[in-house]
């Protein structure tokens, strides 16, 4: 973690601060709700990317992707970096599960103050033997739609994510791990786990493994709504 803190605060060095522009859409996030068609694209095209061995830590291949613009915030001074389940405010944070487990709880608590979230993630032993792994690179924009999907058959085992004040929203990156012999069926989408600026506490379902995140943000209310794709287990 000093090797993080490290680099966060070298990076700090080189933001100017302040050279971006926000982009002005008229439509609200409500207009983007659920296209369903579209999740079912990505989920065909996802499927069919490359994976790979894991050759570094989950951490490690956040960092070498963080923008420097992740590295700010209002007070100037760089957010802390967190490797527990939970996050702090206007931090940035990665929490990734042990060998062999997978995410099986996601709870979170939003800030009218901070207009950001705090989030916890619990995991559970899902592998009997070694795993492939891929990261997602960073999936959404700021103030735009997430939509993510592992690749067939993979498990969500690992979130990073960044906030920027400016936008006052996040970025999310995702790890997805499979073993052989873990293959999915019965795919199923969540309604809403919750409304802007509610707390949830979203458990994945006894015998089942998290799959994918949908999510969708408001400029009105500088929060996001979620929905989570979950499968069986053959």
């Amino acid at each position: 973690m000093d090797t993080l803190k490290t680099v966060c605060s070298l990076l700090l060095l080189l933001y100017v601060g302040g050279i971006m522009s926000k982009a002005v859409d008229s439509s609200t996030s409500e207009d983007v709700e659920g296209d369903l068609a579209e999740v079912e694209r990505v989920i065909e095209d996802l499927a069919k990317q490359p994976t790979y061995e894991e050759s570094k830590s989950f951490a490690d291949e956040v960092m070498d992707d963080l923008p420097v613009s992740a590295l700010t915030n209002d007070t100037g001074s760089p957010p802390t970096i967190s490797d527990t389940s939970a996050n702090s405010f206007d931090a940035c944070f990665y929490s990734v599960c042990p060998s062999l487990s997978t995410i099986d709880r996601i709870s979170s608590y939003h800030s009218n103050y901070y207009e950001d979230r705090l989030f916890s993630i619990d995991c559970k032993s899902t592998f009997s033997s070694s795993c492939t792994c891929t990261g997602s690179g960073w999936v959404n924009n700021f103030d735009g739609p997430l939509y993510y999907v592992c690749p067939s058959n993979y498990v969500v085992s690992g979130i990073a994510s960044y906030h920027l004040n400016y936008y006052q929203d996040r970025r999310f990156y995702i790890r997805c791990c499979r073993a052989p012999g873990h293959y999915h069926h019965s795919c199923r989408w969540t309604p809403w786990v919750n409304y802007y600026d509610e707390y949830f506490n979203w458990y994945v379902p006894n015998y089942n493994y998290l799959a994918g995140i949908y999510s969708v943000h408001s400029n009105f209310h500088e929060d996001r709504r979620c929905r989570f794709l979950y499968c069986a287990k053959y």
